[in-house]
């Protein structure tokens, strides 16, 4: 940042300003907006600014340069010209006349000499240009130096991160109004509103209702916000017309955030916008989830394994004593699957007597499965811990290098509280009901291939 000082105000006085700059972002005109809402398989383009920006308060120095002359002697020679005939005749003329008149001091003796009491005599016989001349000179010119040292300032920058959202679009952007934990989101064509990350309100002791001063602007905090920990974080947001103004960058902007009509159309947009945009980089919602890497990435890995494993056994095992317990039912019913028998059932009814009750009491256990689910899911809600999710050096502006030219020597840190959660969703609880009908047709149809070969005579044999 190059801080012009004279343009600051008077030596002495106080100036806050603020600076800023697309840091390793590219910015390109907004119209790439437009071209890309209209590929095919996108829903809604919105574009958004990211800015670093440098806060520098301080006072205006004193720069004075004291520079000292005089004490110069300059000496100049001037001989006249040579007596001509006539002035020296003219001199000699008037030097007898003077000698004519001179006359002997007091006391003097006759024949000594004769001093003449004139002084200057002679001086007055001179030509006039011998009595009495100007001369002009002109002294040589001087280029005077003087080192003045680098002035004494007292100003401190504190960095931080600006991004700008479209207020008419609180879906999709930066950030959005799902993110919202308290006030509102921005009012559309209203330049001097801005949202404050939660993180960085809390370390400048601000909330709703308070006051962010900018370039003589003072800009209202209507909300704050968690962002997400992917993507390019901020501190503070602003109406993206806001802050093309700041930033002296009117109809620019560093991204466009796209949403795609459906999950399988995401690679085809992408690839759309690649073309449409040589040079650009695309970055989807699974590129951004496979940065995921460390502890986390394992944790996530091994939970997801272990899940799906204990999942797997226990399905299983319902699965087994399911078809155990049918076939022990089977067997304290022999006496009476006889008699059914005998009366003149065929082997196909008895079959369809036992699936059809078996049937029934795994949809009864389903439905009575998806009331524990829901009494758990509220138990491990309410009485579970927290956990806080921190984030470094999240990919966009926070991690750039370039960031540690102003003083930025430390990335932000994004700290995210997160609840533990057992969410049910409506596919799990119809898959949950299947499974359940799925365990009693496997032991409807164990318990009535047993029934089925149970023979007549054995029940009358075994009857009273």
């Amino acid at each position: 940042v190059t801080t012009d000082l004279s343009q600051l105000g008077k030596p002495g006085t106080t100036f806050t300003r603020d600076f800023f700059l697309s840091a390793t972002l590219l910015s390109f005109p907004d119209d790439a907006v437009a071209q890309v809402a209209t590929l095919p398989g996108v829903e809604s383009a919105v574009g958004g600014l990211v800015q670093l920006a440098q806060h520098q308060t301080g006072k205006v120095p004193e720069i004075v340069a004291s520079i000292q002359t005089g004490g110069q002697t300059f000496t100049q020679t001037v001989r006249p010209a040579p007596l001509t005939e006539a002035e020296r005749a003219a001199v000699e003329a008037c030097a007898a006349g003077q000698r004519g008149q001179a006359q002997p001091r007091p006391g003097a003796s006759p024949g000594g000499p004769r001093p003449v009491e004139r002084r200057g005599a002679f001086d007055e016989c001179l030509p006039e240009r011998f009595r009495e001349f100007r001369a002009s000179f002109t002294t040589p010119v001087q280029t005077l130096r003087q080192l003045v040292a680098p002035p004494s300032t007292d100003i401190k920058n504190v960095s931080y991160t600006a991004a700008g959202v479209d207020p008419s679009h609180p879906e999709v952007g930066l950030v959005t109004a799902d993110q919202l934990v308290t006030g509102r989101w921005i009012a559309p064509e209203t330049p001097d509103e801005i949202l404050l990350n939660v993180a960085y309100a809390n370390t400048k002791s601000m909330k709703v209702g308070s006051t962010l001063p900018i370039n003589g602007t003072s800009y209202a905090v209507v909300g704050l916000v968690r962002p997400t920990l992917t993507g390019s974080t901020a501190d503070v947001y602003f109406p993206v017309r806001t802050l093309q103004k700041l930033a002296g960058k009117d109809g620019r902007i560093t991204q466009v955030l796209v949403k795609a009509d459906d999950a399988d159309s995401v690679d085809a947009v992408a690839a759309g916008i690649k073309e449409l945009l040589p040079g650009a980089e695309v970055v989807t919602t699974q590129a951004l989830a496979d940065q995921v890497t460390g502890s986390l990435s394992d944790a996530q890995d091994l939970a997801s394994r272990l899940g799906g494993a204990f999942a797997a056994i226990v399905l299983a095992s319902a699965f087994i004593i399911a078809v155990l317990l049918t076939l022990s039912s089977i067997g304290k019913r022999v006496r009476e699957i006889g008699t059914l028998r005998a009366i003149g059932w065929s082997k196909g009814r008895v079959v369809r007597q036992l699936l059809g009750e078996t049937l029934l009491i795994g949809l009864a256990g389903g439905v009575l499965g998806i009331a524990v689910g829901f009494g758990v899911a509220q138990i491990v809600e309410s009485a579970s811990p927290a956990l806080s999710a921190t984030s470094s050096g999240v990919p966009g502006i926070n991690s750039s290098t370039l960031s540690g030219l102003f003083g930025q020597t430390t990335t932000t840190v994004q700290t995210t509280r997160i609840a533990v959660t057992a969410p049910l969703h409506g596919t799990t609880l119809v898959l949950g009901v299947v499974f359940a009908l799925i365990g009693g047709l496997l032991a409807g149809l164990a318990g009535g291939w047993r029934a089925a070969r149970l023979s007549p005579a054995v029940a009358l044999r075994n009857f009273g």
